[in-house]
């Protein structure tokens, strides 16, 4: 019915408070400047506001304290992977952590209770949202898998992780409990990233 101007690629959404926050990643694929979150009113389609952030943003969540945190793949010579936490009352960066240059974290994803963010970074990593430091030890150690999702259902505690393997044959759902026990594993359609 309508449509929102934005200046490049978006492709993270979040709705919280009848706000929608929105990843724009420019042409992300060329980009070396930072990159934006939008604010945008869904009812009136305009957007009221804006936070920057780093290089090549990929994912964000809100966590139960409202703080933005927002995962960056960074460029390689200009500025390593980051993950940052804004305060979106003020649009100011609180922190912002520091991977390898060789690093290449994605997937930002947060517990139920929000207290919790876990991301992939070859293996999976989980720390708290009152962290000061990012984790050296895995939540769970990849062997031969090709992580590529994170998915945590409501009403569970449970962490489902998901292996592309070659992105051609079927991949699988690694179901883990809080403790990072595994559970079960499913086979799934090529490349899965997901559960709803």
């Amino acid at each position: 019915t309508s449509q929102i101007q934005t200046k490049g690629w978006t492709e993270i959404m979040i709705n919280h408070k009848n706000k929608l926050w929105v990843m724009d990643r420019g042409d992300y694929l060329s980009n070396s400047s930072a990159n934006r979150i939008y604010k945008i009113n869904p009812f009136t389609f305009i957007v009221e506001d804006s936070i920057t952030t780093f290089i090549n943003s990929n994912s964000m969540v809100i966590d139960k304290n409202e703080k933005l945190w927002v995962l960056s793949s960074g460029k390689s010579g200009v500025e390593v992977p980051k993950l940052a936490q804004y305060d979106i009352v003020s649009k100011s960066l609180i922190q912002s952590f520091d991977f390898a240059s060789s690093s290449s974290p994605s997937r930002l994803t947060i517990s139920n209770n929000k207290s919790d963010l876990y991301y992939i970074n070859s293996s999976v990593f989980k720390m708290s949202y009152l962290e000061t430091t990012l984790p050296t030890i895995p939540f769970h150690q990849k062997t031969t898998e090709n992580l590529y999702g994170i998915s945590i259902v409501a009403q569970s505690n449970d962490v489902y992780v998901f292996d592309a393997k070659d992105y051609n044959q079927q991949g699988s759902m690694i179901r883990l409990d809080s403790l990072a026990v595994k559970k079960e594993v499913l086979n799934c359609g090529i490349i899965p990233n997901s559960l709803k």
